[in-house]
């Protein structure tokens, strides 16, 4: 897949999920994190605006060119 077929905002949704899947698991009961109100809004956005710049940072990235293949020969011994 090429990053820059896409909009750099696919990484908003991406991370979401991952907040989503992290809510699901026992990750907040093994470091005794009480799942409020507060913690699910503050957690939602911090992955949000790390999406946002794991989104510019991908769009970024695949912009710079690229280095040639390097071939190695064969050296003469």
């Amino acid at each position: 897949m090429r990053p820059t077929r896409r909009h750099w905002a696919w990484a908003v949704p991406m991370a979401l999920a991952l907040e989503l899947r992290m809510l699901l698991t026992p990750y907040p009961q093994v470091f005794n994190i009480p799942v409020s109100k507060r913690f699910v809004m503050v957690s939602v956005a911090a992955h949000a605006i790390f999406g946002i710049g794991l989104g510019l940072a991908v769009r970024r990235l695949a912009a710079l060119p690229r280095p040639s293949a390097i071939t190695l020969q064969p050296s003469a011994a």
